[in-house]
């Protein structure tokens, strides 16, 4: 916002009077906007805040407060996208809303099974809790639901990392999870760790001992 005083005569702008009226009017003016702002972004579920007690309350969500609003956002859309006919599109999309990358879902109507397969996400997804839960609200009470996941073989691992030598100190269990997140980013400066929506990351993630790290990801030859 302008200040005021830039719309008022020049020789105005020494005046402590004018200044001392203008300045409490241009906060009160401020805090009216960024107020007006903030209502406006509690309108898209994918930027509200404080709203998103309120979209909870309407789907019969119980609110977990603890968790971030990224959490809570993704299980409002997810529940919105399972509304209605609970179909296999359905189905992946309310999986899409936690995990990006190709889902691959089986129907056996014969053995009231279906098999939903994470493709380009290796391992287990850490929040693959939320994802049973959503699912297991849309899905019919008789048909079982089978996870199936996809992990790297040593070979694999070996060639994104670099050397043996280099895969050594991992242990297999954190390797065969491994994820090359083209969205996380190492400053070099301070090595400290960002999530970057540009797609330009530079680094892997590692999970050893239960527990993710990144670590710089250095292409092999």
């Amino acid at each position: 916002m302008d200040s005021l005083i830039k719309h008022l005569p020049k020789y105005y702008n020494r005046s402590a009077v004018i200044a001392a009226i203008l300045l409490p009017q241009e906060n009160e003016l401020k805090r009216i906007l960024a107020a007006v702002e903030d209502a406006e972004k509690q309108m898209f579920i994918s930027e509200a805040t404080t709203a998103l007690s309120l979209y909870e309350a309407d789907l019969g969500i119980t609110p977990n407060l603890s968790e971030d609003y990224d959490t809570r956002r993704n299980r409002i859309l997810a529940k919105l996208r399972g509304l209605g006919t609970t179909t296999l599109s359905v189905l992946e999309r309310v999986v899409k809303t936690y995990i990006d990358g190709i889902i691959r879902i089986e129907e056996k109507p014969s053995e009231y099974t279906i098999n939903i397969k994470f493709v380009t996400r290796k391992g287990v997804p850490g929040n693959l809790s939320n994802i049973e839960k959503e699912i297991s609200e849309i899905i019919p009470a008789h048909i079982y639901v089978k996870y199936v996941f996809t992990y790297r073989s040593w070979n694999d691992v070996a060639e994104l990392i670099g050397t043996w030598n280099d895969v050594a100190q991992y242990t297999w269990d954190g390797l065969a999870t491994k994820e090359v997140l083209e969205c996380l980013y190492i400053d070099p400066e301070t090595s400290r760790v960002y999530y970057r929506a540009t797609n330009d990351g530079n680094a892997i993630l590692i999970y050893k001992s239960g527990k993710p790290y990144a670590r710089p990801y250095v292409e092999t030859e």
